[in-house]
């Protein structure tokens, strides 16, 4: 029984864990892989995807490997005006097939020094299946996080009626002219679907039923 037991646990861990539901919807969200310049990251820079963009960067920030990120060598840093450049910026990706009524958690770590000050901004945005915005979650970042130490922001939300799509963005407003925001490992998971609860109340059935053998 014990054998029997063991099996049905690692069954429903494949099933589990191979449920579409857990998988990451985000490309590139620890900006690993340089898009059209070295400090720009693929996925993330300006790209058409059908008839509409796929994703888009603007304003003052690059793609850079400083600071130690915690997942590989890159991260994407939003910037004073100490280079003279622009007080605004950001990047942000679409992500097709969003399902509505469905739990999503969005996630990403994140790193700031030197006095960096701005309106900033890490949301998920939802639209419909013509393109229509159906609203948004967000949470400021500076502020919440300590000075030049990574760290990790997520929220929890459920998507509106008639989401098709949803638009992953990291943006700031108003930046004075010290220091950096950094931004890496981006991820956005649905919670899991029910075809995974129903394995796990079928698994449950099962061992109980062995354990009564």
């Amino acid at each position: 029984r014990e054998v029997i037991m063991r099996l049905c646990l690692f069954v429903l861990l494949v099933l589990v864990v191979s449920t579409p539901g857990f998988a990451d919807l985000i490309v590139n969200g620890s900006f690993e892989t340089a898009g059209s310049a070295a400090t720009n990251a693929i996925y993330w820079d300006t790209q058409i995807g059908g008839t509409v963009l796929a994703s888009d960067q603007w304003g003052n920030g690059d793609r850079e490997n400083w600071n130690t990120p915690p997942d590989g060598s890159w991260a994407y840093y939003l910037k004073g005006t100490w280079n003279g450049e622009l007080d605004y910026g950001g990047i942000w990706q679409r992500v097709d097939g969003g399902l509505p009524n469905t739990e999503y958690t969005l996630s990403g770590s994140f790193y700031t020094d030197n006095g960096f000050s701005a309106t900033t901004a890490f949301k998920l945005e939802f639209y419909d299946s013509v393109n229509t915005w159906l609203g948004s979650v967000t949470t400021n970042i500076v502020g919440n996080i300590p000075n030049a130490a990574w760290t990790t922001i997520s929220m929890t939300t459920t998507s509106p009626v008639n989401t098709a799509r949803m638009q992953v963005v990291f943006e700031m407003s108003g930046a004075n002219a010290s220091g950096v925001l950094g931004g890496d490992n981006f991820t956005l998971i649905p919670e899991p679907s029910s075809l995974a609860l129903l394995v796990l109340a079928g698994a449950g059935f099962l061992i109980s039923r062995v354990r009564r053998s």
